[in-house]
């Protein structure tokens, strides 16, 4: 039997949050007029592929997957495990993140409530989910992974913040 260690790999995680953020970017370029909240999707989208950036970047440098399960969708406290692991997460990634947990932004969506709601634009989410792209994608190549390119790189709109 394949034990979950074995099975669930940070190159694996790395391309599944890739393949979210990718979808998500595309869902929003699709441009749907007909329907009435088209961010939530995206917006769902988005936070699953930060959360699994996140873990992609703790599974490497944590080695199992036993430390990283207990985070489910806690933004906050994932990010700071990241971070102290040596993930430079820009200021903006973290105000993402820490809004994010604020709001319980991945589960929003699900909810039928209605009036006026705080959220951030998919493009400022999607800012992040760039930026941890680039970072994970980067300490899995000094680990000595092998990361693709992003699919459709040149017309994706955001690119990953400039560091100081």
């Amino acid at each position: 039997m394949i034990r979950d260690d074995e099975r669930t790999t940070a190159q694996g995680l790395f391309n599944y949050a890739r393949s979210f953020w990718q979808s998500a970017v595309a869902l929003e370029r699709s441009n749907l007029k007909e329907v009435t909240h088209p961010n939530a999707p995206i917006t769902m989208l988005l936070c699953q592929a930060i959360e699994l950036y996140l873990k992609a970047f703790l599974r490497l440098k944590e080695g199992k997957v036993e430390g990283v399960g207990y985070l489910r969708r806690r933004y906050k406290a994932i990010a700071k495990d990241a971070r102290k692991k040596g993930l430079p997460l820009c200021d903006h990634d973290l105000r993402v993140v820490k809004f994010l947990a604020a709001t319980n932004a991945f589960l929003r969506p699900r909810r039928t409530e209605t009036g006026n709601e705080k959220a951030l634009s998919p493009e400022r989410i999607s800012e992040t989910c760039a930026n941890l792209d680039s970072l994970v994608a980067r300490a899995l190549v000094e680990a000595g992974h092998t990361v693709m390119e992003p699919l459709d790189a040149a017309s994706i709109r955001t690119q990953p913040i400039a560091r100081s």
